[in-house]
């Protein structure tokens, strides 16, 4: 997997992050094509910086300071309320950041959120919403016929981002597969390698 969020700012010149989409920036993300795997996360859940605590030796990039990363999940934020682009005193979209170009903010921004989400799914909040999927069928089922159709659970390679794509693992025969959908490109870090386990033991319980 190639590692295509780690970048630099050679020219050193600012850009200013606004615009928000009244829909709201995560409900837009995980609307896009290939990110059907994606829950949207709680506001309260970004509000709070321990569930950001430690991201930044996990995310390879020399913009990522604990400042970055709460002005990342600010922005995210502020994209919940569809006023906020009519407001003329909002800090948010009046915040300056030493980008190159928009592109780049959103690429750190999506590998931002895809590690809180990571974490995410394992709350009672997020194990809801994962569930919703699950028994919706949106994570594909398994191929083997002995399984008889049993829905699949994405699952990481890896704990790393950039280490590898996600998998559909199936809970009933242990194998992890490639996703049927050929746009799902999801990083595998998203979700993490001990979702599916961690999903059976809550959400499955009493099946």
């Amino acid at each position: 997997m190639s590692d295509d969020s780690a970048h630099s700012d050679s020219s050193g010149n600012n850009i200013q992050v606004e615009g928000h989409s009244e829909g709201g920036w995560i409900q837009w993300f995980c609307s896009l094509e290939g990110n059907e795997y994606l829950v949207e996360v709680d506001e309260d859940y970004l509000r709070d910086p321990l569930n950001l605590f430690d991201l930044k030796q996990q995310i390879e990039s020399s913009r990522f300071t604990y400042s970055f990363l709460h002005f990342v999940a600010n922005t995210l934020i502020c994209s919940f309320h569809p006023a906020c682009p009519k407001k003329t005193n909002c800090k948010t979209r009046r915040t300056f950041l030493p980008y190159t170009s928009l592109i780049e903010l959103y690429q750190e921004a999506s590998e931002l959120y895809g590690m809180i989400h990571a974490r995410f799914i394992y709350t009672p909040r997020g194990l809801a919403l994962m569930h919703q999927k699950y028994v919706g069928g949106q994570f594909g089922s398994c191929p083997r016929v002995l399984c008889e159709k049993v829905p699949l659970l994405p699952v990481g390679m890896s704990n790393e981002p950039r280490a590898s794509w996600v998998k559909t693992f199936c809970l009933k025969c242990g194998e992890a597969y490639a996703p049927k959908d050929k746009n799902v490109n999801l990083d595998g870090a998203y979700f993490g390698t001990s979702f599916p386990q961690a999903f059976a033991l809550v959400e499955l319980a009493d099946v």
